[in-house]
């Protein structure tokens, strides 16, 4: 079945597909950021940490929710705690690591497992950065920069 998108001009915005965009913003896509945490309270500091920035902020407080929202909005990064209910943090980087449609989400582990070999799980499943908590905004943000960068550098190549 063959979708019709209808594309008109108004002013300064485009209609695509059922929604109204600025044409501005079209160019300018906000890296989109899921959090995912059964910690109401943590959850919202780590939007208030990055909400300064020009990220797209969604939120997930389980492991089920979050592969939901995974497919949903395909976040450029998913900031993961390993306890969480239904599905845990481990299994919810595996099922996202080994999607092809979400594979290249990049995964940050925000947590307060703090052993060495919870640390080394997160890695095997795909985790690019490990991070305990409580932990420094200044070190979340510029990990999240860092994996924004890098990911605006592969979609270059």
């Amino acid at each position: 079945m063959q979708h019709l998108y209808i594309v008109q001009e108004i002013n300064t915005r485009a209609y695509l597909g059922g929604s109204l965009t600025e044409v501005d913003e079209m160019k300018n896509i906000k890296p989109k950021i899921l959090i995912v945490d059964d910690s109401k309270n943590i959850r919202k500091l780590v939007s208030v940490v990055l909400g300064k920035e020009n990220y797209e902020l969604y939120e997930a407080s389980n492991g089920l929710d979050a592969l939901e929202k995974v497919k949903l909005y395909s976040p450029d990064i998913v900031i993961l705690d390993m306890i969480i209910p239904s599905v845990n943090g481990i299994d919810v980087c595996r099922q996202i690591k080994s999607d092809p449609q979400t594979q290249g989400t990049s995964v940050i582990f925000l947590t307060s497992e703090a052993t060495y070999e919870a640390r080394e799980k997160a890695h095997e499943v795909g985790a690019e950065i490990y991070m305990t908590k409580p932990f420094e905004p200044k070190d979340l943000r510029a990990a999240v920069k860092e994996l924004i960068k890098a990911k605006k550098g592969a979609e270059k190549e």
